[in-house]
């Protein structure tokens, strides 16, 4: 069951290189943000699905996902705000809205593969900041 709709989720990753923050039960629609812990999760998910099976496709969906949200995280901002991650995007969507979270450096941090770009980003940042703000 996960990998069918990881597989449908990948799907709609590769068409609209977006992920809604919420679908209905069918992945037909989905809402207007996307959930940025959701989707470090999923491509946590791609990635694990990728060593069970050397799909490439899954490996490919989990980088350019983690290339995605790496262009989200503040690099440059406020003292508590610099390397946070919004629980949406647009930061005013219906999860955790108008804030930054502890557990989105978490989440993105651990699906990023040693050696991509988003391990160097992550090795970037202060190791303070990552802390983010809660």
């Amino acid at each position: 069951m996960v990998a069918k709709s990881a597989w449908a989720l990948l799907r709609k990753f590769e068409t609209n290189k977006y992920l809604a923050g919420a679908y209905e039960a069918d992945f037909k629609s989905g809402t207007q943000f996307t959930c940025l812990t959701g989707n470090a999760q999923m491509s946590c998910i791609w990635l694990r699905l990728f060593e069970m099976t050397d799909d490439l496709r899954y490996l490919n969906a989990a980088l350019k996902m983690n290339e995605m949200l790496k262009q989200l995280i503040v690099i440059r901002g406020r003292r508590g705000i610099d390397g946070g991650v919004s629980g949406s995007y647009p930061i005013w969507g219906r999860y955790q809205p108008l804030r930054y979270i502890s557990w989105g450096c978490k989440i993105l941090r651990g699906c990023s593969p040693v050696g991509t770009p988003s391990d160097a980003l992550f090795r970037r940042i202060n190791p303070r900041a990552l802390s983010c703000a809660s």
